[in-house]
């Protein structure tokens, strides 16, 4: 049976303090939601776009740019493993040339496909 260890556990809650803390962000700019509108109040931009659209996308913007210091903050990701999942190159054959070398192993060969 698989079991997770102390440190997977540690990660775990460290990564779910970095989403606590952008909820209460998240909570936070709902809250004051006019007050992140108000520079926007005489903006339209057609018809779809007004000064809550705005808002909502700035807040999104807002929220993806802060979640990775917060994680890195937290514990819950180290520079050291994205350096490494950057870095990776794929080890092997790649898909194509799997393809081709099990097609020269099927009993009439290539020429049957």
């Amino acid at each position: 049976m698989y079991r997770q260890s102390a440190q997977t556990w540690s990660r775990l809650v460290r990564i779910g303090l970095a989403n606590a803390a952008l909820a209460l962000l998240l909570v936070a700019a709902a809250h004051f939601r006019d007050v992140i509108q108000a520079p926007f109040a005489g903006v339209r931009l057609g018809h779809a776009f007004g000064a809550k659209e705005i808002a909502i996308m700035l807040v999104v913007v807002a929220a993806a740019a802060i979640y990775p210091p917060l994680l890195f903050a937290s514990g819950g990701l180290k520079w050291a493993e994205v350096k490494a999942a950057l870095r990776r190159q794929p080890k092997g054959p790649t898909l194509d040339e799997e393809i081709e070398q099990d097609l020269g192993k099927t009993p009439a060969g290539p020429d049957l496909l």
